[in-house]
Protein backbone atom coordinates (compact mmCIF):
# COMPACT_ATOMS: atom_id res chain seq x y z
CA UNK A 1 0.00 0.00 0.00
CA UNK A 2 2.86 2.13 0.85
CA UNK A 3 4.56 2.04 -2.55
CA UNK A 4 1.14 2.28 -4.50
CA UNK A 5 0.95 6.03 -2.44
CA UNK A 6 4.89 6.75 -3.42
CA UNK A 7 3.93 5.96 -7.27
CA UNK A 8 0.79 7.68 -7.16
CA UNK A 9 2.60 10.72 -5.84
CA UNK A 10 5.38 10.61 -8.22
CA UNK A 11 2.74 9.83 -10.99
CA UNK A 12 0.68 13.32 -9.92
CA UNK A 13 4.26 15.54 -9.86
CA UNK A 14 5.06 14.30 -13.15
CA UNK A 15 1.44 15.19 -14.01
CA UNK A 16 1.40 18.74 -12.40
CA UNK A 17 5.38 19.62 -13.77
CA UNK A 18 4.45 18.56 -17.60
CA UNK A 19 0.94 20.68 -17.42
CA UNK A 20 2.43 23.68 -16.12
CA UNK A 21 4.11 24.91 -18.92
CA UNK A 22 5.78 28.35 -19.45
CA UNK A 23 3.68 31.03 -21.43
CA UNK A 24 4.23 30.56 -25.17
CA UNK A 25 4.91 34.01 -26.60
CA UNK A 26 3.37 35.79 -29.45
CA UNK A 27 4.62 35.94 -32.80
CA UNK A 28 4.01 38.79 -35.31
CA UNK A 29 5.34 38.74 -38.58
CA UNK A 30 4.32 41.79 -40.35
CA UNK A 31 4.41 41.84 -44.92
CA UNK A 32 4.33 44.95 -46.06
CA UNK A 33 4.26 45.77 -49.69
CA UNK A 34 6.54 47.85 -51.23
CA UNK A 35 5.53 47.51 -55.09
CA UNK A 36 4.97 50.05 -57.42
CA UNK A 37 1.28 51.27 -56.75
CA UNK A 38 2.25 52.00 -52.83
CA UNK A 39 3.43 55.20 -55.16
CA UNK A 40 -0.41 56.52 -55.03
CA UNK A 41 -1.70 58.29 -52.51
CA UNK A 42 -4.77 57.97 -50.09
CA UNK A 43 -7.77 59.05 -50.51
CA UNK A 44 -6.32 61.49 -47.71
CA UNK A 45 -3.60 62.28 -50.75
CA UNK A 46 -0.79 60.52 -48.46
CA UNK A 47 1.33 58.16 -50.51
CA UNK A 48 0.34 54.64 -49.36
CA UNK A 49 3.88 53.09 -48.58
CA UNK A 50 4.10 56.34 -46.16
CA UNK A 51 1.07 55.71 -44.88
CA UNK A 52 2.12 51.95 -43.68
CA UNK A 53 5.43 53.12 -42.30
CA UNK A 54 3.54 55.45 -40.00
CA UNK A 55 0.77 53.32 -39.01
CA UNK A 56 3.39 50.68 -38.18
CA UNK A 57 5.68 52.98 -36.50
CA UNK A 58 3.06 53.62 -34.38
CA UNK A 59 2.11 49.82 -33.91
CA UNK A 60 5.93 49.22 -32.67
CA UNK A 61 5.46 52.05 -29.64
CA UNK A 62 2.47 49.88 -28.64
CA UNK A 63 3.85 46.06 -28.55
CA UNK A 64 4.63 44.42 -25.68
CA UNK A 65 8.58 43.96 -25.51
CA UNK A 66 8.17 40.21 -25.21
CA UNK A 67 6.39 40.02 -28.50
CA UNK A 68 8.07 38.28 -31.21
CA UNK A 69 7.91 40.45 -33.99
CA UNK A 70 9.19 39.95 -37.82
CA UNK A 71 9.36 42.38 -40.83
CA UNK A 72 8.93 40.79 -44.72
CA UNK A 73 8.72 42.90 -47.56
CA UNK A 74 8.27 42.41 -51.57
CA UNK A 75 8.68 45.24 -54.50
CA UNK A 76 11.36 46.87 -52.91
CA UNK A 77 14.29 46.18 -54.59
CA UNK A 78 13.89 45.04 -58.49
CA UNK A 79 10.84 46.55 -60.82
CA UNK A 80 9.90 42.88 -62.29
CA UNK A 81 11.25 40.51 -59.99
CA UNK A 82 8.43 37.93 -58.16
CA UNK A 83 11.33 36.90 -56.03
CA UNK A 84 11.85 40.03 -54.85
CA UNK A 85 11.13 38.96 -51.06
CA UNK A 86 13.12 39.55 -48.11
CA UNK A 87 12.67 39.14 -44.62
CA UNK A 88 14.76 42.21 -43.66
CA UNK A 89 13.97 41.90 -39.69
CA UNK A 90 13.25 37.91 -38.57
CA UNK A 91 11.29 36.94 -35.96
CA UNK A 92 12.94 38.12 -32.37
CA UNK A 93 11.36 39.46 -29.33
CA UNK A 94 10.64 43.45 -29.46
CA UNK A 95 13.80 44.72 -27.53
CA UNK A 96 14.64 47.51 -29.73
CA UNK A 97 12.32 49.21 -31.34
CA UNK A 98 14.13 51.33 -33.18
CA UNK A 99 15.45 48.53 -35.57
CA UNK A 100 12.23 48.17 -37.65
CA UNK A 101 11.83 51.34 -37.77
CA UNK A 102 15.08 52.39 -39.58
CA UNK A 103 14.12 49.25 -41.92
CA UNK A 104 10.38 50.30 -42.57
CA UNK A 105 11.78 53.97 -42.96
CA UNK A 106 14.36 52.82 -46.06
CA UNK A 107 11.87 51.54 -47.81
CA UNK A 108 10.82 52.93 -51.85
CA UNK A 109 8.21 51.61 -53.89
CA UNK A 110 9.60 49.51 -56.90
CA UNK A 111 8.38 46.06 -57.95
CA UNK A 112 5.30 43.70 -58.09
CA UNK A 113 2.84 41.84 -55.71
CA UNK A 114 4.03 38.00 -55.45
CA UNK A 115 1.30 37.82 -52.69
CA UNK A 116 1.53 33.82 -52.59
CA UNK A 117 5.28 33.61 -52.47
CA UNK A 118 5.89 35.93 -50.17
CA UNK A 119 2.92 34.18 -47.63
CA UNK A 120 4.64 30.95 -48.55
CA UNK A 121 8.29 32.01 -47.08
CA UNK A 122 6.11 33.01 -44.03
CA UNK A 123 4.93 30.12 -43.28
CA UNK A 124 8.35 28.58 -43.98
CA UNK A 125 9.45 31.06 -41.35
CA UNK A 126 7.47 30.54 -38.78
CA UNK A 127 7.22 27.21 -38.39
CA UNK A 128 10.64 27.53 -36.46
CA UNK A 129 9.13 29.52 -33.70
CA UNK A 130 6.82 28.01 -31.22
CA UNK A 131 3.78 30.05 -29.54
CA UNK A 132 0.57 31.96 -31.22
CA UNK A 133 1.58 33.18 -34.78
CA UNK A 134 0.02 36.19 -36.52
CA UNK A 135 1.09 37.30 -40.23
CA UNK A 136 -0.29 40.72 -41.03
CA UNK A 137 -0.28 41.42 -44.46
CA UNK A 138 -0.68 45.12 -45.65
CA UNK A 139 -1.09 45.49 -49.40
CA UNK A 140 -2.66 47.94 -52.52
CA UNK A 141 -3.70 45.06 -54.65
CA UNK A 142 -3.93 41.48 -55.92
CA UNK A 143 -1.76 38.74 -56.54
CA UNK A 144 0.37 40.16 -59.69
CA UNK A 145 2.45 36.74 -59.97
CA UNK A 146 -0.07 33.93 -60.90
CA UNK A 147 -0.19 32.21 -57.49
CA UNK A 148 -2.95 31.42 -55.07
CA UNK A 149 -2.88 32.98 -52.38
CA UNK A 150 -5.77 31.83 -50.48
CA UNK A 151 -5.19 28.41 -51.54
CA UNK A 152 -1.80 28.05 -50.33
CA UNK A 153 -2.71 30.02 -46.75
CA UNK A 154 -5.64 27.33 -46.55
CA UNK A 155 -3.06 24.79 -46.66
CA UNK A 156 -0.26 26.06 -44.28
CA UNK A 157 -1.45 24.21 -41.25
CA UNK A 158 -1.81 20.76 -43.18
CA UNK A 159 1.99 21.75 -44.93
CA UNK A 160 4.20 23.38 -42.23
CA UNK A 161 2.89 21.89 -39.03
CA UNK A 162 1.80 24.96 -37.52
CA UNK A 163 -1.40 27.25 -36.15
CA UNK A 164 -1.23 30.51 -37.81
CA UNK A 165 -3.71 33.37 -38.18
CA UNK A 166 -3.54 35.64 -41.39
CA UNK A 167 -4.86 39.57 -40.86
CA UNK A 168 -5.00 41.67 -44.50
CA UNK A 169 -5.41 45.18 -44.94
CA UNK A 170 -6.28 46.17 -48.10
CA UNK A 171 -5.04 49.89 -48.60
CA UNK A 172 -7.55 51.99 -51.04
CA UNK A 173 -8.15 48.18 -53.34
CA UNK A 174 -10.81 48.11 -55.68
CA UNK A 175 -13.80 45.56 -55.46
CA UNK A 176 -11.60 42.25 -57.24
CA UNK A 177 -8.77 43.52 -55.10
CA UNK A 178 -10.62 43.46 -52.13
CA UNK A 179 -12.68 39.85 -53.20
CA UNK A 180 -8.78 38.31 -53.07
CA UNK A 181 -7.74 39.89 -50.27
CA UNK A 182 -10.76 38.75 -48.69
CA UNK A 183 -10.65 34.85 -49.05
CA UNK A 184 -6.83 35.31 -47.98
CA UNK A 185 -7.93 36.69 -44.62
CA UNK A 186 -10.89 33.80 -44.52
CA UNK A 187 -8.31 31.35 -45.42
CA UNK A 188 -6.03 32.18 -42.86
CA UNK A 189 -9.03 32.68 -39.76
CA UNK A 190 -7.98 35.90 -39.10
CA UNK A 191 -9.88 39.15 -40.29
CA UNK A 192 -10.12 41.84 -43.78
CA UNK A 193 -9.60 45.39 -43.14
CA UNK A 194 -10.64 48.10 -45.77
CA UNK A 195 -8.31 51.07 -45.44
CA UNK A 196 -9.05 53.73 -47.96
CA UNK A 197 -7.02 56.51 -45.51
CA UNK A 198 -3.95 56.80 -43.59
CA UNK A 199 -5.92 57.49 -40.47
CA UNK A 200 -8.08 54.22 -41.34
CA UNK A 201 -4.31 52.18 -41.92
CA UNK A 202 -3.33 53.13 -38.89
CA UNK A 203 -6.27 52.06 -36.93
CA UNK A 204 -6.96 48.59 -38.86
CA UNK A 205 -3.41 47.68 -38.07
CA UNK A 206 -3.96 49.17 -34.35
CA UNK A 207 -6.84 46.75 -34.16
CA UNK A 208 -5.72 43.27 -35.45
CA UNK A 209 -2.79 43.80 -32.93
CA UNK A 210 -5.02 44.79 -30.07
CA UNK A 211 -7.18 41.26 -31.11
CA UNK A 212 -3.83 39.09 -31.40
CA UNK A 213 -1.21 40.14 -29.41
CA UNK A 214 -1.92 43.05 -26.65
CA UNK A 215 -3.27 43.14 -23.63
CA UNK A 216 -5.28 46.63 -23.50
CA UNK A 217 -4.81 48.43 -20.14
CA UNK A 218 -7.62 50.89 -19.61
CA UNK A 219 -7.33 53.75 -16.72
CA UNK A 220 -10.12 55.42 -15.11
CA UNK A 221 -10.12 58.08 -13.31
CA UNK A 222 -11.51 57.55 -9.61
CA UNK A 223 -12.24 61.74 -8.83
CA UNK A 224 -15.13 61.39 -11.48
CA UNK A 225 -17.72 58.90 -9.24
CA UNK A 226 -20.51 57.33 -11.23
CA UNK A 227 -18.97 58.57 -14.25
CA UNK A 228 -18.75 55.51 -17.02
CA UNK A 229 -15.85 54.19 -18.84
CA UNK A 230 -15.39 52.35 -21.94
CA UNK A 231 -12.99 49.17 -22.29
CA UNK A 232 -12.03 47.30 -25.37
CA UNK A 233 -10.22 43.72 -25.24
CA UNK A 234 -9.15 40.62 -27.05
CA UNK A 235 -10.50 37.55 -28.44
CA UNK A 236 -9.62 33.85 -28.15
CA UNK A 237 -11.39 30.45 -27.08
CA UNK A 238 -13.47 30.52 -23.50
CA UNK A 239 -13.29 31.91 -20.04
CA UNK A 240 -11.71 35.70 -19.99
CA UNK A 241 -10.28 37.24 -16.74
CA UNK A 242 -11.06 40.78 -15.26
CA UNK A 243 -8.31 42.03 -13.20
CA UNK A 244 -9.20 45.33 -11.00
CA UNK A 245 -6.20 47.59 -9.59
CA UNK A 246 -7.35 50.41 -7.29
CA UNK A 247 -5.35 53.01 -5.64
CA UNK A 248 -7.77 53.97 -3.29
CA UNK A 249 -10.39 52.69 -0.14
CA UNK A 250 -12.59 49.83 -2.01
CA UNK A 251 -15.20 48.09 0.45
CA UNK A 252 -17.17 46.32 -2.05
CA UNK A 253 -16.82 45.60 -5.84
CA UNK A 254 -20.09 44.43 -7.74
CA UNK A 255 -20.26 42.64 -11.13
CA UNK A 256 -23.20 42.91 -13.52
CA UNK A 257 -24.20 41.06 -16.58
CA UNK A 258 -24.82 44.30 -19.18
CA UNK A 259 -27.48 42.39 -21.12
CA UNK A 260 -29.90 41.17 -18.10
CA UNK A 261 -28.48 43.72 -15.71
CA UNK A 262 -28.33 40.72 -12.96
CA UNK A 263 -25.06 40.99 -10.83
CA UNK A 264 -22.50 38.03 -10.98
CA UNK A 265 -20.31 36.20 -9.42
CA UNK A 266 -16.77 34.89 -10.59
CA UNK A 267 -15.87 31.72 -11.81
CA UNK A 268 -13.37 29.40 -10.42
CA UNK A 269 -10.93 32.18 -8.98
CA UNK A 270 -11.46 35.52 -7.17
CA UNK A 271 -8.00 36.64 -6.00
CA UNK A 272 -7.85 39.24 -3.40
CA UNK A 273 -4.88 40.55 -3.14
CA UNK A 274 -3.78 44.50 -1.83
CA UNK A 275 -5.61 46.97 -4.14
CA UNK A 276 -6.16 44.46 -6.56
CA UNK A 277 -9.14 41.89 -7.69
CA UNK A 278 -9.36 39.43 -10.25
CA UNK A 279 -11.86 37.14 -11.68
CA UNK A 280 -12.35 34.91 -14.45
CA UNK A 281 -15.99 35.19 -16.40
CA UNK A 282 -18.18 34.26 -19.21
CA UNK A 283 -17.39 36.13 -22.49
CA UNK A 284 -19.68 38.66 -22.44
CA UNK A 285 -20.27 42.82 -22.09
CA UNK A 286 -19.90 43.31 -17.75
CA UNK A 287 -20.70 46.59 -15.86
CA UNK A 288 -18.49 46.99 -12.50
CA UNK A 289 -19.13 49.30 -9.50
CA UNK A 290 -16.72 50.26 -6.72
CA UNK A 291 -17.87 51.04 -3.34
CA UNK A 292 -16.51 52.74 -0.60
CA UNK A 293 -17.45 53.63 3.10
CA UNK A 294 -17.07 56.80 2.62
CA UNK A 295 -20.44 58.02 1.62
CA UNK A 296 -19.11 59.23 -2.02
CA UNK A 297 -20.86 58.12 -5.22
CA UNK A 298 -19.65 54.64 -6.43
CA UNK A 299 -17.62 54.40 -9.40
CA UNK A 300 -18.87 52.66 -12.24
CA UNK A 301 -17.26 51.19 -15.34
CA UNK A 302 -19.49 50.26 -18.06
CA UNK A 303 -18.99 48.33 -21.29
CA UNK A 304 -16.35 45.94 -20.18
CA UNK A 305 -16.16 43.46 -22.73
CA UNK A 306 -14.85 40.38 -21.62
CA UNK A 307 -13.56 37.93 -24.63
CA UNK A 308 -12.42 34.04 -24.36
CA UNK A 309 -8.86 33.15 -22.59
CA UNK A 310 -8.16 36.72 -22.49
CA UNK A 311 -7.30 39.55 -19.86
CA UNK A 312 -8.85 42.64 -19.10
CA UNK A 313 -6.90 45.03 -16.81
CA UNK A 314 -8.84 48.18 -15.48
CA UNK A 315 -6.56 50.51 -13.67
CA UNK A 316 -8.66 52.91 -11.28
CA UNK A 317 -6.59 56.33 -10.06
Amino acid sequence: MKYIFLISIIFLSIYHIGFAQEKQPNNLLIIIDSSRSMLQLTRDGKEKLWSAKTALNKLMDKLPSDTNVGLMVFGHREKNKCDDIEIVLPLAPLTDRTIIKEKLNTLKPTGVTPLTMSLEQAAEHLKKFKGKSTILLLTDGKETCGGNPAKLVSNISAKYGIIVIVDVVGLNVTAVEKKQLEAIAKAGGGNYYSANTSYELTAAVSDIAEERVIEIEVNINANSPGKEGQVRTLTDKHLGTLSINYSHIVNSIYIYDKNTNQRVDGKAMWIHLENQYSTYLEPGLYRIELHSSSGKEPIKIDNIKINPNKKTTINVN
